[in-house]
This record gives structure tokens, sequence and C-alpha cells, in this order.
């Protein structure tokens, strides 16, 4: 099993589905226009459709893919705000992600 922080499996999913959604409005021909207006409503349609479908393969895929990654979850917000300018240096939101990247690769190593 892969450990991911989950951070950053949502951005490399993101990336990775906005570049099949730009393939397919290009292989379909549409203008710019078009995409603007009308192809967001109509692929999240389509996708919910696809999703819905007694014959689809979501299910499985989605089972799948829940075996083969661990999400390494960011620790719960407090619900309080505060200056980051007071915090102690390694509280500084990169250094988080770097504490987590290296908690990770120890997870990672074993």
């Amino acid at each position: 099993m892969k450990e991911v922080l989950f951070d950053q499996h949502i951005e490399t999913r993101t990336q990775q589905l906005m570049g099949i959604v730009a393939s397919l409005a290009s292989a379909l021909g549409l203008s710019d226009e078009e995409i603007r207006e009308d192809f967001g409503p109509q692929i999240g349609q389509t996708i919910s459709n696809l999703i819905n479908d007694e014959h689809t393969t979501f299910w499985e895929s989605k089972a799948r893919a829940g075996k083969k990654t661990a999400l390494i979850m960011p620790p719960k917000a407090t619900g309080k705000r505060l200056n980051r300018a007071t915090l102690p240096p390694e509280s500084h939101p990169k250094r988080i992600e770097e504490r987590w990247l290296r908690i990770a690769e120890a997870i990672r190593r074993g």
C-alpha cells in the first residue's frame, strides 16, 4: 500500500482530471466559449449519470483505489484562528508540510 499526503493526492488527481477534461474538450472540437459556458455542467452530469448506471465499474474502481493508497491526513484544525506571525517557526505551514513528508517517508521505509 502506498502512503500519500491527502492534500497532495487531491491536487494530483485534480490535475489529472483537468488534463483528461481538456483532452476531451479538444477531441470534441469545442470552442473556448462552449467550454466556459456549458462544458463543466455537462461533464458533471455525464459523470453523475455514469456513477449511477447499474453497469458501471465505478464502485469496483473506488474500492480498488481505497486498497492501494493510504491517505495521510493533516491534523484536525482546532477552530482557533491564530496570527501566523506569532507562531513558532516549526508551526509555519511549509514546516508542517515538511514534517508530514518526513513522516510519510519514515512510514514508507518501515
